[in-house]
Order: structure tokens, then C-alpha cells, then sequence
């Protein structure tokens, strides 16, 4: 009884930005302003996604630009973009010794980690994206991406508290909590699935798959009563699935409901008239007739 993650398992990708021209930095006092560098060359080829040319203009450009963080997070984002992740990081590296703290640095370069196979290190990298910007767009995605690499650990309490705080940017965003439930799920905390998933309810998100694997997960745990309300709330949304009534038929039956069990497994029954433990189920429901 379990539903799988929705749009979990793919990393949230910004798309390669575009720079102006752009201003010098501001020079020591008593020395020459530096060059700004002209992107606009790459700027045009990105545009047109000429991604290997424009990795091609701005490594050029480099050599006379080593430490400008405009060219070093464009070229970054190009080389992933190209699918050259070990030269993305080394690029991106040096641009977050050279611009700590520049909004979408650490973003990408988690990025580049994750392509080589390095959850750690990308971890920590798109944390420090949460202490870089104030973007809303930026900060839900590097939540989404910690989350997906939190699940992938097994430590799932985390990756859930990863998806509260998406939750505390955008509200609404109904596909969230599905996965969050089940991340609760996972993580053995039942009543917080059970809450998240009326919360949803409250916005719009009615699923009756994920009340159902609640509902098993709470039967497991000998909670007949909560599992039959929630297979109350399966149904609810989905009267026409016997496996839901079926379900509510036997956490009735261990709550020692057996006159509510039977109604449920005659229903179960007209939903399913060839299952194939049909026989099984009408000889339980005949024991049931007398019962309280």
C-alpha cells in the first residue's frame, strides 16, 4: 500500500543566464579600474543555445578575465549545460572563492555535483544557495534539489522538512504535498502524513491512492480506527475502487465493528462480484451477521 514520490527524482535545473555588459567593479584606491569583459558574444550564442560556442568565446575570454564572476558563473552554467560537469565545478569553485556569497553560484554548482555522482558535496553546496539569495524561484529549487538528495540518503524526516519550507514560500503548490505525505510515510510519522494530507485537502489536493497507503500504514501499526477513517477518506474521493472498501471491511472487523465490517465487504463485493477471494469473503460476512 504505497504511492510513489510525484516529480521528486529529477533535479531542478536553472537555465543558463544572461549577463549585460555590466559595469567595472569598483577599483582599490590608486589603482586602474578593471576591464569589464563584453558578454555579449556569448550572450547571443546562449540565446540561440549554441551552448559548446559559447563555452568556446567565454574559455577565450578568460585568459585575459581569470577572476571576473559575471564570465566564471556564465561559463559554469554553460559547461553544464554542454554536460561537462567536472569542468562546470572547477569553474564554479573558483568563482565562489573569488565572488563569495554571488546568487546562483552554489546553485550550480550543486548542479555540476550532483551530474558526478557527489551527494554530499552538493548537499552542502545548494544549502549555502539558501544563505546566497533572496530569489524566491532560486530558493524553492535548491529546497526541491536537497530534498530529492535527502530521500535518496533514506533520511526522509529531512527531506520532508526541506519540502515544509517549499510549503512556506508557495502554499498552494498542490503537488507538494503528496510527497510530503509519503516522505512522513517513510519516515514512520503517521500523524504527520495523516495532517499534511488534510492540509492539502484545504487547497485543493484530494488523493485517494496516498489516503490508502496511510490507511495501511496505520493498520499495520494496530490503529483500526484511524486506518477505517482513513479509508473513509480513499473512498470519499473514490467510491468506485473495491480495494478501498475491502480495506475499510477488515480495519472494522479489527476494531470489532463486524456489522459495519460486513456492510463493507458486501459492497466490496458488488464492486469486485469475481474476486478471487470472493468465497472467503462471503463466509466472513455470514460470520459476521450476529456479531455486534
Amino acid at each position: 500500500m504505497s504511492v510513489p514520490f510525484r516529480g521528486s527524482w529529477a533535479v531542478a535545473i536553472l537555465a543558463v543566464a544572461l549577463f549585460a555588459g555590466g559595469a567595472p567593479r569598483a577599483a582599490e584606491p590608486g589603482a586602474a579600474a578593471p576591464e569589464a569583459v563584453d558578454l555579449s558574444e556569448a550572450n547571443a550564442l546562449v540565446r540561440d543555445r549554441s551552448y559548446a560556442e559559447a563555452a568556446e568565446v567565454l574559455e577565450r575570454q578568460r585568459a585575459d578575465h581569470p577572476d571576473d564572476p559575471r564570465l566564471l558563473l556564465m561559463l559554469g552554467e554553460v559547461l553544464i549545460a554542454t554536460g561537462e560537469p567536472s569542468r562546470a565545478a572547477d569553474v564554479l569553485r573558483h568563482c565562489a572563492e573569488v565572488a563569495p556569497g554571488r546568487e546562483r553560484v552554489e546553485f550550480q554548482l550543486g548542479t555540476a555535483l550532483v551530474a558526478l555522482g557527489r551527494s554530499d558535496e552538493a548537499l552542502a553546496a545548494f544549502g549555502a544557495e539558501l544563505e546566497n539569495t533572496e530569489n524566491p524561484d532560486v530558493l524553492v529549487m535548491a529546497r526541491f534539489n536537497r530534498s530529492l538528495l535527502l530521500q535518496r540518503a533514506g533520511r526522509w524526516a529531512e527531506a520532508a522538512d526541506e519540502l515544509e519550507q517549499v510549503l512556506q514560500f508557495q502554499p498552494d503548490r498542490a503537488d507538494v504535498y503528496g510527497d510530503l505525505a509519503t516522505l512522513y510515510l517513510q519516515a514512520g510519522d503517521l500523524d504527520a502524513a495523516a495532517h499534511t494530507l488534510m492540509r492539502g485537502e484545504s487547497i485543493g489536493f484530494r488523493s485517494a491512492p496516498h489516503y490508502f497507503s496511510l490507511a495501511g500504514r496505520l493498520y499495520g501499526a494496530g490503529r483500526y480506527d484511524d486506518a477505517a477513517a482513513a479509508f473513509r477518506s480513499a473512498i470519499a474521493i473514490d467510491p468506485s475502487d473495491a480495494r478501498f472498501e475491502h480495506g475499510l471491511g477488515v480495519a472494522l472487523e479489527k476494531a470489532g465493528r463486524k456489522r459495519e465490517a460486513a456492510e463493507h465487504l458486501r459492497r466490496y463485493l458488488e464492486l469486485r462480484p469475481d474476486a478471487p477471494d470472493r468465497e472467503q469473503v462471503r463466509a466472513v460476512i455470514r460470520s459476521f451477521e450476529g456479531g455486534s
